[in-house]
Order: structure tokens, then C-alpha cells, then sequence
């Protein structure tokens, strides 16, 4: 086997590889819908809930730091909370 065998061998297995992962990705942005429609959630909600319910949470996050996570101002925030209580 040759270096660009080798290459192209490897080449090949990397894009078999991130097709997995984009499936995978494209997997979750679905169930994320599915479960926003079905909790009438706003979109930051639905982004949040999925991420807790497939991943789980290791620790507490705090306020500021789910704000900052699903890319909302303090205010914005305040609302999906307000939301969701």
C-alpha cells in the first residue's frame, strides 16, 4: 500500500465518519422540535430542555450561564424562565 493509499484510505474513513455525526446532529435538531411543538416551548426552551433531557446535567448552571449557553440577554432569559415556571 501506498502513502496515497494510505491517504486516501484515511481520507474516506474521516467523511464516513462526520456523515455519522451530522446524522446524529440532524437527529437531535429533530427531536428538539419534537419536543418544543409538544411542550408549546419557545425555542431557547426547546434548545435547553433537549440538551437536559438527551445529555442530562452534571451540575447546576446559573442564571447567567444558561443565558449566555442559549445566546440571550438577561432580560431574554428572564422570559424563557417566566415561561417555563
Amino acid at each position: 500500500m501506498t502513502l496515497l493509499d494510505l491517504i486516501m484510505e484515511s481520507q474516506h474513513d474521516l467523511v464516513e465518519y462526520l456523515t455519522q455525526l451530522m446524522n446524529g446532529v440532524k437527529g437531535l435538531r429533530r427531536r428538539c422540535d419534537q419536543l418544543t411543538d409538544m411542550h408549546a416551548l419557545s425555542s431557547p426552551c426547546g434548545r435547553g430542555a433537549v440538551q437536559e433531557q438527551e445529555f442530562g446535567g452534571w451540575r447546576s448552571m446559573t442564571f447567567d450561564e444558561g443565558a449566555r449557553h442559549l445566546g440571550l440577554s438577561k432580560q431574554s432569559a428572564r422570559k424563557v424562565v417566566k415561561e417555563l415556571e
